[in-house]
Protein backbone atom coordinates (compact mmCIF):
# COMPACT_ATOMS: atom_id res chain seq x y z
CA UNK A 1 0.00 0.00 0.00
CA UNK A 2 2.68 2.50 1.03
CA UNK A 3 4.66 1.82 -2.24
CA UNK A 4 1.41 1.97 -3.98
CA UNK A 5 1.00 5.37 -2.48
CA UNK A 6 4.73 6.93 -3.32
CA UNK A 7 3.79 5.92 -6.93
CA UNK A 8 1.14 8.34 -7.49
CA UNK A 9 2.57 10.97 -5.73
CA UNK A 10 5.80 10.15 -7.51
CA UNK A 11 3.91 9.77 -11.15
CA UNK A 12 1.76 13.08 -10.54
CA UNK A 13 4.78 15.38 -9.41
CA UNK A 14 6.71 13.93 -12.70
CA UNK A 15 3.51 14.64 -14.99
CA UNK A 16 2.68 10.79 -15.24
CA UNK A 17 -0.93 10.61 -15.22
CA UNK A 18 -1.73 7.53 -16.97
CA UNK A 19 0.71 5.80 -14.29
CA UNK A 20 -0.70 7.71 -11.31
CA UNK A 21 -4.46 7.00 -12.43
CA UNK A 22 -3.39 2.83 -12.09
CA UNK A 23 -1.89 3.51 -8.96
CA UNK A 24 -5.13 5.16 -7.55
CA UNK A 25 -7.29 2.47 -9.26
CA UNK A 26 -5.32 -0.63 -7.20
CA UNK A 27 -5.33 1.82 -3.93
CA UNK A 28 -9.26 2.04 -4.26
CA UNK A 29 -9.35 -1.71 -4.46
CA UNK A 30 -6.63 -2.29 -1.73
CA UNK A 31 -7.67 0.62 0.84
CA UNK A 32 -11.27 0.68 0.09
CA UNK A 33 -11.91 -3.11 -0.20
CA UNK A 34 -9.05 -5.46 1.13
CA UNK A 35 -8.69 -3.46 4.17
CA UNK A 36 -12.17 -2.53 4.17
CA UNK A 37 -11.10 1.05 4.69
CA UNK A 38 -14.26 2.65 2.91
CA UNK A 39 -13.85 6.30 3.73
CA UNK A 40 -10.57 5.95 2.41
CA UNK A 41 -11.20 4.20 -0.54
CA UNK A 42 -13.31 6.91 -1.40
CA UNK A 43 -10.87 9.09 -1.16
CA UNK A 44 -8.70 7.35 -3.85
CA UNK A 45 -11.33 7.52 -5.90
CA UNK A 46 -11.03 11.66 -5.51
CA UNK A 47 -7.04 11.30 -6.46
CA UNK A 48 -8.36 9.11 -9.26
CA UNK A 49 -10.38 11.33 -10.85
CA UNK A 50 -7.61 14.04 -10.32
CA UNK A 51 -5.35 11.93 -12.44
CA UNK A 52 -7.56 11.29 -15.30
CA UNK A 53 -8.85 15.36 -15.51
CA UNK A 54 -4.90 15.22 -15.86
CA UNK A 55 -4.15 13.06 -18.33
CA UNK A 56 -7.19 14.04 -20.92
CA UNK A 57 -6.77 11.75 -24.00
CA UNK A 58 -8.72 8.93 -25.54
CA UNK A 59 -6.88 6.69 -22.78
CA UNK A 60 -8.93 8.08 -19.90
CA UNK A 61 -12.50 6.84 -20.67
CA UNK A 62 -10.69 3.44 -20.25
CA UNK A 63 -9.08 4.19 -17.36
CA UNK A 64 -13.03 5.77 -15.83
CA UNK A 65 -14.19 2.56 -16.32
CA UNK A 66 -11.12 0.82 -14.15
CA UNK A 67 -11.71 3.58 -11.15
CA UNK A 68 -15.59 2.70 -11.34
CA UNK A 69 -15.39 -0.91 -11.17
CA UNK A 70 -12.82 -0.63 -8.24
CA UNK A 71 -15.25 2.14 -6.80
CA UNK A 72 -18.37 -0.62 -7.21
CA UNK A 73 -16.36 -3.19 -5.10
CA UNK A 74 -16.51 -0.67 -2.48
CA UNK A 75 -19.60 0.23 -2.70
CA UNK A 76 -21.15 -2.99 -2.96
CA UNK A 77 -19.16 -4.24 0.05
CA UNK A 78 -20.65 -1.40 2.30
CA UNK A 79 -24.11 -2.84 1.15
CA UNK A 80 -24.68 0.34 -1.62
CA UNK A 81 -26.81 -2.00 -4.00
CA UNK A 82 -28.03 1.13 -6.18
CA UNK A 83 -24.43 3.18 -6.32
CA UNK A 84 -22.80 -0.15 -6.81
CA UNK A 85 -25.14 -1.54 -9.82
CA UNK A 86 -25.06 2.48 -11.41
CA UNK A 87 -20.71 2.26 -11.39
CA UNK A 88 -20.72 -1.27 -13.08
CA UNK A 89 -23.17 -0.24 -15.86
CA UNK A 90 -21.68 3.30 -16.59
CA UNK A 91 -18.18 1.02 -16.88
CA UNK A 92 -19.80 -1.91 -19.12
CA UNK A 93 -20.89 1.10 -21.44
CA UNK A 94 -17.65 2.44 -21.58
CA UNK A 95 -15.72 -0.67 -22.18
CA UNK A 96 -18.40 -1.90 -25.13
CA UNK A 97 -18.16 1.55 -26.46
CA UNK A 98 -14.41 1.90 -26.85
CA UNK A 99 -13.62 -2.33 -27.35
CA UNK A 100 -16.65 -3.69 -28.94
CA UNK A 101 -18.63 -6.66 -27.58
CA UNK A 102 -16.94 -9.67 -27.20
CA UNK A 103 -13.52 -8.06 -25.28
CA UNK A 104 -12.65 -9.72 -22.39
CA UNK A 105 -12.85 -6.37 -20.52
CA UNK A 106 -16.65 -6.64 -21.21
CA UNK A 107 -16.81 -9.57 -19.70
CA UNK A 108 -15.39 -8.30 -16.45
CA UNK A 109 -17.83 -6.31 -16.03
CA UNK A 110 -20.92 -8.30 -17.01
CA UNK A 111 -19.34 -10.44 -14.32
CA UNK A 112 -18.97 -8.01 -11.79
CA UNK A 113 -22.71 -6.17 -12.33
CA UNK A 114 -24.60 -10.09 -12.10
CA UNK A 115 -22.72 -10.21 -8.49
CA UNK A 116 -24.40 -7.49 -7.46
CA UNK A 117 -27.65 -9.06 -8.74
CA UNK A 118 -26.76 -11.94 -6.65
CA UNK A 119 -26.33 -10.32 -3.59
CA UNK A 120 -30.04 -8.37 -4.60
CA UNK A 121 -31.24 -11.85 -5.08
CA UNK A 122 -32.06 -11.00 -8.78
CA UNK A 123 -31.10 -14.29 -9.99
CA UNK A 124 -32.73 -14.38 -13.33
CA UNK A 125 -30.87 -11.05 -14.38
CA UNK A 126 -27.66 -11.85 -13.13
CA UNK A 127 -27.48 -15.83 -15.09
CA UNK A 128 -28.25 -13.57 -18.66
CA UNK A 129 -24.99 -11.67 -17.36
CA UNK A 130 -22.83 -14.89 -16.56
CA UNK A 131 -23.91 -16.30 -19.73
CA UNK A 132 -22.76 -13.53 -21.71
CA UNK A 133 -19.84 -13.42 -19.60
CA UNK A 134 -18.56 -17.17 -19.88
CA UNK A 135 -19.35 -17.06 -23.77
CA UNK A 136 -17.14 -14.38 -24.27
CA UNK A 137 -14.15 -15.57 -21.94
CA UNK A 138 -14.22 -18.76 -23.68
CA UNK A 139 -13.94 -17.59 -26.91
CA UNK A 140 -11.40 -15.17 -26.13
CA UNK A 141 -9.21 -17.36 -23.30
CA UNK A 142 -10.45 -20.33 -23.73
CA UNK A 143 -12.32 -22.79 -21.56
CA UNK A 144 -9.91 -23.24 -18.56
CA UNK A 145 -9.21 -19.70 -18.27
CA UNK A 146 -9.35 -18.02 -14.27
CA UNK A 147 -11.52 -15.75 -15.65
CA UNK A 148 -14.32 -18.56 -17.03
CA UNK A 149 -13.91 -19.74 -13.38
CA UNK A 150 -15.29 -16.87 -12.00
CA UNK A 151 -18.45 -16.97 -14.28
CA UNK A 152 -18.61 -20.27 -13.03
CA UNK A 153 -18.82 -19.69 -9.56
CA UNK A 154 -21.26 -17.24 -9.59
CA UNK A 155 -23.62 -19.47 -11.87
CA UNK A 156 -23.31 -22.45 -9.17
CA UNK A 157 -23.95 -19.82 -6.75
CA UNK A 158 -27.18 -19.12 -8.58
CA UNK A 159 -27.84 -23.14 -8.83
CA UNK A 160 -27.49 -23.38 -4.87
CA UNK A 161 -29.92 -20.87 -4.33
CA UNK A 162 -32.66 -22.75 -6.20
CA UNK A 163 -31.63 -26.32 -4.96
CA UNK A 164 -29.65 -27.57 -7.92
CA UNK A 165 -27.20 -29.17 -6.03
CA UNK A 166 -25.32 -31.57 -8.42
CA UNK A 167 -25.16 -28.60 -11.04
CA UNK A 168 -24.31 -26.38 -8.47
CA UNK A 169 -21.27 -28.99 -7.85
CA UNK A 170 -20.35 -29.50 -11.13
CA UNK A 171 -19.60 -25.73 -11.58
CA UNK A 172 -18.04 -25.53 -8.43
CA UNK A 173 -15.40 -28.45 -8.57
CA UNK A 174 -14.64 -27.04 -12.94
CA UNK A 175 -14.26 -23.86 -11.40
CA UNK A 176 -11.95 -25.02 -8.54
CA UNK A 177 -9.76 -27.02 -10.67
CA UNK A 178 -9.24 -24.03 -13.27
CA UNK A 179 -8.15 -22.18 -10.30
CA UNK A 180 -5.74 -24.05 -8.67
CA UNK A 181 -4.08 -25.16 -12.04
CA UNK A 182 -4.03 -21.53 -12.93
CA UNK A 183 -3.39 -19.30 -9.63
CA UNK A 184 -2.13 -21.90 -7.48
CA UNK A 185 -3.76 -23.69 -4.24
CA UNK A 186 -3.62 -20.37 -2.02
CA UNK A 187 -4.95 -17.41 -4.02
CA UNK A 188 -7.94 -15.81 -2.91
CA UNK A 189 -9.93 -17.32 -5.78
CA UNK A 190 -9.22 -20.40 -4.69
CA UNK A 191 -10.63 -19.96 -1.24
CA UNK A 192 -13.86 -18.61 -2.62
CA UNK A 193 -14.35 -21.55 -4.95
CA UNK A 194 -13.55 -23.87 -1.82
CA UNK A 195 -15.92 -22.11 0.62
CA UNK A 196 -18.57 -22.60 -2.42
CA UNK A 197 -17.99 -26.51 -2.89
CA UNK A 198 -18.41 -26.49 0.88
CA UNK A 199 -22.09 -24.79 0.60
CA UNK A 200 -23.06 -27.79 -1.48
CA UNK A 201 -22.31 -29.84 1.23
CA UNK A 202 -24.00 -28.29 3.91
CA UNK A 203 -26.74 -28.17 1.63
CA UNK A 204 -26.68 -31.62 1.19
CA UNK A 205 -26.11 -32.66 5.03
CA UNK A 206 -22.32 -33.99 4.48
CA UNK A 207 -21.44 -31.38 7.73
CA UNK A 208 -18.16 -32.89 8.41
CA UNK A 209 -16.69 -32.64 4.77
CA UNK A 210 -18.13 -29.02 4.45
CA UNK A 211 -16.55 -27.65 7.68
CA UNK A 212 -13.21 -29.08 6.64
CA UNK A 213 -13.00 -26.70 3.62
CA UNK A 214 -14.55 -24.06 5.45
CA UNK A 215 -11.55 -24.46 7.50
CA UNK A 216 -8.88 -24.34 4.51
CA UNK A 217 -10.77 -21.64 3.03
CA UNK A 218 -10.98 -19.16 5.97
CA UNK A 219 -7.34 -20.13 6.42
CA UNK A 220 -5.95 -19.00 3.24
CA UNK A 221 -8.31 -15.37 3.39
CA UNK A 222 -7.20 -15.01 6.82
CA UNK A 223 -3.34 -15.34 5.22
CA UNK A 224 -3.95 -13.07 2.50
CA UNK A 225 -6.52 -10.22 4.05
CA UNK A 226 -5.35 -10.77 7.62
CA UNK A 227 -8.24 -11.97 10.60
CA UNK A 228 -10.34 -8.63 11.09
CA UNK A 229 -11.48 -8.68 6.71
CA UNK A 230 -15.30 -9.85 5.33
CA UNK A 231 -13.78 -12.47 3.62
CA UNK A 232 -12.64 -14.01 6.95
CA UNK A 233 -16.14 -13.75 8.47
CA UNK A 234 -18.06 -15.16 5.64
CA UNK A 235 -16.18 -18.06 6.11
CA UNK A 236 -16.36 -17.84 9.68
CA UNK A 237 -20.30 -17.52 9.64
CA UNK A 238 -20.33 -20.77 6.92
CA UNK A 239 -18.24 -22.64 9.53
CA UNK A 240 -20.58 -21.75 12.48
CA UNK A 241 -23.32 -23.36 10.24
CA UNK A 242 -22.01 -26.23 9.69
CA UNK A 243 -20.74 -26.48 13.32
CA UNK A 244 -24.84 -25.68 14.46
CA UNK A 245 -25.67 -28.43 12.22
CA UNK A 246 -23.63 -31.01 13.96
CA UNK A 247 -24.90 -29.96 17.34
CA UNK A 248 -21.56 -28.30 18.34
CA UNK A 249 -23.69 -25.15 19.60
CA UNK A 250 -20.65 -23.43 21.90
CA UNK A 251 -18.36 -23.56 18.73
CA UNK A 252 -20.69 -22.49 16.45
CA UNK A 253 -21.93 -19.58 19.23
CA UNK A 254 -17.77 -18.38 19.32
CA UNK A 255 -17.34 -18.54 15.67
CA UNK A 256 -20.34 -16.87 14.72
CA UNK A 257 -20.05 -14.21 17.21
CA UNK A 258 -16.36 -13.13 15.97
CA UNK A 259 -18.05 -13.23 12.10
CA UNK A 260 -20.13 -10.57 13.70
CA UNK A 261 -17.91 -8.58 15.07
CA UNK A 262 -15.80 -8.23 12.05
CA UNK A 263 -18.48 -7.43 10.15
CA UNK A 264 -20.29 -4.72 12.44
CA UNK A 265 -16.16 -3.24 12.26
CA UNK A 266 -15.94 -3.75 8.58
CA UNK A 267 -19.23 -2.29 7.68
CA UNK A 268 -21.59 -0.93 10.28
CA UNK A 269 -24.15 -1.86 12.36
CA UNK A 270 -26.91 -1.69 8.96
CA UNK A 271 -25.19 -3.85 6.45
CA UNK A 272 -27.14 -6.67 4.92
CA UNK A 273 -23.71 -9.26 5.51
CA UNK A 274 -24.48 -8.23 9.12
CA UNK A 275 -27.95 -9.11 9.19
CA UNK A 276 -27.41 -12.78 7.84
CA UNK A 277 -24.42 -13.23 10.15
CA UNK A 278 -26.95 -11.67 12.93
CA UNK A 279 -29.73 -14.22 11.72
CA UNK A 280 -27.09 -17.21 12.25
CA UNK A 281 -26.65 -16.59 15.56
CA UNK A 282 -30.16 -16.13 15.84
CA UNK A 283 -30.09 -20.14 14.63
CA UNK A 284 -27.28 -20.92 17.34
CA UNK A 285 -29.22 -19.68 19.83
CA UNK A 286 -32.70 -21.23 19.38
CA UNK A 287 -30.53 -24.55 19.09
CA UNK A 288 -29.49 -23.65 22.48
CA UNK A 289 -32.75 -22.74 24.19
CA UNK A 290 -31.73 -19.24 24.71
CA UNK A 291 -35.23 -18.05 23.33
CA UNK A 292 -34.82 -14.43 24.26
CA UNK A 293 -31.52 -14.03 22.90
CA UNK A 294 -32.90 -15.79 19.41
CA UNK A 295 -35.80 -13.57 19.21
CA UNK A 296 -33.57 -10.74 19.38
CA UNK A 297 -31.03 -11.47 16.70
CA UNK A 298 -34.02 -12.49 14.26
CA UNK A 299 -35.75 -9.27 14.74
CA UNK A 300 -32.53 -7.45 14.33
CA UNK A 301 -31.75 -9.22 10.94
CA UNK A 302 -35.40 -9.03 9.98
CA UNK A 303 -35.21 -5.10 10.86
CA UNK A 304 -32.14 -4.26 8.74
CA UNK A 305 -32.85 -7.13 5.35
CA UNK A 306 -36.29 -5.11 5.44
CA UNK A 307 -34.95 -1.88 5.71
CA UNK A 308 -32.06 -2.67 2.98
CA UNK A 309 -34.06 -4.12 0.90
CA UNK A 310 -37.74 -3.57 1.21
CA UNK A 311 -40.65 -5.60 2.75
CA UNK A 312 -40.70 -8.61 -0.06
CA UNK A 313 -36.83 -9.30 -0.31
CA UNK A 314 -36.54 -13.23 -0.04
CA UNK A 315 -34.31 -13.05 2.65
CA UNK A 316 -37.24 -11.55 4.94
CA UNK A 317 -38.56 -15.06 5.27
CA UNK A 318 -35.24 -16.59 7.26
CA UNK A 319 -35.70 -14.76 10.21
CA UNK A 320 -40.11 -14.46 10.22
CA UNK A 321 -39.65 -18.36 10.40
CA UNK A 322 -36.96 -17.70 12.73
CA UNK A 323 -39.56 -16.00 14.81
CA UNK A 324 -42.47 -18.20 14.45
CA UNK A 325 -40.43 -21.19 15.76
CA UNK A 326 -39.72 -19.05 18.42
CA UNK A 327 -42.76 -18.48 19.47
CA UNK A 328 -44.11 -22.12 18.60
CA UNK A 329 -41.09 -23.18 21.58
CA UNK A 330 -42.97 -21.09 23.65
CA UNK A 331 -46.56 -22.49 23.21
CA UNK A 332 -47.72 -20.03 21.34
CA UNK A 333 -49.13 -20.66 17.78
CA UNK A 334 -51.05 -17.57 17.68
CA UNK A 335 -48.03 -15.51 17.65
CA UNK A 336 -46.52 -17.57 15.32
CA UNK A 337 -49.12 -17.60 12.56
CA UNK A 338 -48.95 -14.67 10.99
CA UNK A 339 -45.02 -14.52 10.59
CA UNK A 340 -44.83 -17.61 9.00
CA UNK A 341 -47.72 -17.09 6.60
CA UNK A 342 -45.82 -14.09 5.87
CA UNK A 343 -42.79 -16.16 5.27
CA UNK A 344 -44.06 -18.37 3.21
CA UNK A 345 -45.75 -15.99 0.58
CA UNK A 346 -42.67 -14.35 0.77
CA UNK A 347 -40.56 -17.28 -0.84
CA UNK A 348 -44.01 -18.59 -3.00
CA UNK A 349 -43.39 -15.23 -4.77
CA UNK A 350 -39.79 -15.41 -5.08
CA UNK A 351 -39.66 -18.24 -6.21
CA UNK A 352 -37.17 -19.97 -3.66
CA UNK A 353 -35.89 -23.63 -3.58
CA UNK A 354 -38.75 -26.05 -3.18
CA UNK A 355 -37.20 -27.58 0.14
CA UNK A 356 -36.89 -23.76 1.52
CA UNK A 357 -40.51 -23.47 1.18
CA UNK A 358 -41.26 -26.77 2.68
CA UNK A 359 -39.53 -25.43 5.93
CA UNK A 360 -41.65 -22.49 6.23
CA UNK A 361 -44.76 -25.35 5.28
CA UNK A 362 -43.98 -27.32 8.39
CA UNK A 363 -44.03 -25.07 11.09
CA UNK A 364 -47.25 -23.12 9.52
CA UNK A 365 -48.36 -26.76 10.00
CA UNK A 366 -47.19 -27.37 13.51
CA UNK A 367 -48.78 -23.49 13.82
CA UNK A 368 -52.23 -24.58 12.81
CA UNK A 369 -52.44 -27.53 14.45
CA UNK A 370 -51.51 -26.35 17.87
CA UNK A 371 -53.91 -22.98 17.17
CA UNK A 372 -56.51 -25.30 16.04
CA UNK A 373 -57.91 -26.05 19.55
CA UNK A 374 -59.03 -29.41 17.48
CA UNK A 375 -60.69 -27.47 14.34
CA UNK A 376 -60.88 -30.68 11.94
CA UNK A 377 -60.35 -27.71 9.14
CA UNK A 378 -57.73 -26.31 10.39
CA UNK A 379 -55.54 -29.68 11.43
CA UNK A 380 -56.74 -31.12 7.88
CA UNK A 381 -55.18 -28.51 6.30
CA UNK A 382 -52.08 -28.77 8.95
CA UNK A 383 -51.64 -32.11 7.89
CA UNK A 384 -51.88 -31.55 3.77
CA UNK A 385 -48.80 -29.07 4.35
CA UNK A 386 -46.72 -31.16 6.50
CA UNK A 387 -47.49 -34.40 3.90
CA UNK A 388 -46.56 -31.94 0.73
CA UNK A 389 -43.50 -31.01 2.96
CA UNK A 390 -42.18 -34.39 3.47
CA UNK A 391 -42.37 -35.33 -0.14
CA UNK A 392 -40.05 -32.55 -1.06
CA UNK A 393 -37.76 -33.34 1.81
CA UNK A 394 -37.74 -36.82 0.95
CA UNK A 395 -36.54 -35.96 -2.92
CA UNK A 396 -33.89 -33.60 -1.67
CA UNK A 397 -30.20 -33.98 -0.53
CA UNK A 398 -29.44 -32.51 3.33
CA UNK A 399 -32.80 -32.57 4.72
CA UNK A 400 -32.58 -36.29 6.64
CA UNK A 401 -32.77 -34.57 9.94
CA UNK A 402 -35.51 -32.17 9.17
CA UNK A 403 -37.41 -35.01 7.63
CA UNK A 404 -37.04 -37.41 10.76
CA UNK A 405 -38.75 -34.54 12.60
CA UNK A 406 -41.62 -34.29 10.64
CA UNK A 407 -42.22 -38.09 10.04
CA UNK A 408 -42.59 -38.24 14.07
CA UNK A 409 -44.67 -35.16 13.94
CA UNK A 410 -46.81 -36.50 11.54
CA UNK A 411 -46.91 -39.99 12.70
CA UNK A 412 -48.05 -38.85 16.22
CA UNK A 413 -51.28 -37.20 15.16
CA UNK A 414 -51.80 -39.07 12.17
CA UNK A 415 -52.86 -41.38 14.97
CA UNK A 416 -54.88 -39.39 16.40
CA UNK A 417 -55.95 -36.59 14.34
CA UNK A 418 -58.70 -35.18 16.84
CA UNK A 419 -58.62 -34.34 20.36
Amino acid sequence: EVDLEDAYFLAAEVGSWGTAAEAAVRLIYTVGYKRADHVGGYRWGRQADVALAMLGDADASLRRADVLNSLAMVQLSTGAYAEAMASHERALTIREQALGPEHPLVADSLNNLANVHIDRGANDEAEALLRRAQSIWEKALGPDHPDVALSLNNLAIIRCSTGDYDEARALYERAHHNLVNALGPNHPHVARALNNVAEVHRSTGAYVEAKALYERAGAIWEAVHGPEHPDVAASLNNLAAAHRALGEYAEAKAIGERALAILTKAHGPEHTHVATSTHNLGNVYRSMGELDEAETRYRRALAIWEKVHGPDDPRLAYPLTGLAEVALDRGRPGEALPLVRRALTIRERGGEAKERRAESQFVLARALWDASEGAPDERARALALARDAREVWRATEGYDDELAALERWLAAREAAPED
